[in-house]
């Protein structure tokens, strides 16, 4: 059985701006890949006991940490709709609601779970103008919580691009929150990071809103070639 958790989340500003450079060039090859763009998202898994995050893990320290890296993390409230002229644009939000996907599962069909939601968060193409770009499940055995799902969309980020994001998310599962506005910065501000330079000329590091990524402590990543990492306990290769 599968349960939608409604998580409230308030940030502190919103606007609208033009698209990163990193965003256009992403954006272009989405377009480029209709109705197949699904094969960019990006997925992982985390299994809370098993990678030695925390146990007896209660639902409310996922919705906890999705209300926070969602308020800290501006890129995760961005969502690109078309303007007046057909142009995208990034359009972020001070607050709003997010779902989170609870299936129950048994002791021993817990994996598995976790595998299907994994699928289930990463198939299906972003609805780019109304979808929050950060998807999100958990399965749960009785009260407890025993794996961490979540799907991002590869125009808010790339494989280089999660650090910060998995940082503040393991961080929250581990029921260390107050540990996230301490740790490093958050991720680039959209609206910001949308200023082009004199001149047209692209910057020769384009970001596209997140900060670099690493699968620290999560199980069986998918990029968008599709080809799965096995997890890693240590930092990621440059």
């Amino acid at each position: 059985m599968t349960t939608a958790v409604v998580v409230e989340f308030s940030g502190s500003r919103s606007g609208v701006s033009a698209l990163s450079w990193g965003q256009v060039a992403i954006w272009r090859a989405i377009q480029r890949m209709v109705p197949d763009d699904a094969a960019l998202n990006m997925s992982w898994v985390t299994d809370l006991e098993g990678e030695g995050i925390s146990t007896g893990t209660p639902l409310s320290r996922i919705t906890d940490t999705v209300r926070t890296v969602m308020e800290r993390h501006e890129s995760l409230r961005t969502r690109v709709r078309a303007d007046a002229d057909g142009a995208p644009r990034q359009v972020l939000a001070a607050a709003g609601t997010i779902e989170v996907q609870v299936v129950d599962a048994t002791a021993g069909t817990a994996t598995a779970a976790a595998k299907a939601l994994q699928e289930r968060l990463t198939q299906p193409a972003y609805d780019y103008p109304h979808e929050w770009p950060l998807r999100v499940g958990a399965v749960r055995v009785g009260d407890v919580v025993t794996h961490a799902v979540f799907g991002i969309c590869h125009l808010v980020t790339d494989r280089g691009g999660l650090t910060a994001l998995v940082r503040d998310v393991v961080l929250g599962l581990r029921g260390e929150p107050s540990r996230i506005r301490r740790t490093g910065s958050p991720t680039t501000r959209p609206c910001t990071s949308s200023r082009q330079p004199a001149g047209g000329r692209a910057p020769r590091r384009c970001g596209t809103g997140v900060g670099t990524w690493k699968p620290c402590r999560c199980n069986g990543s998918r990029t968008p070639s599709g080809r799965r990492r096995a997890s890693r306990r240590s930092g990621p290769r440059r």
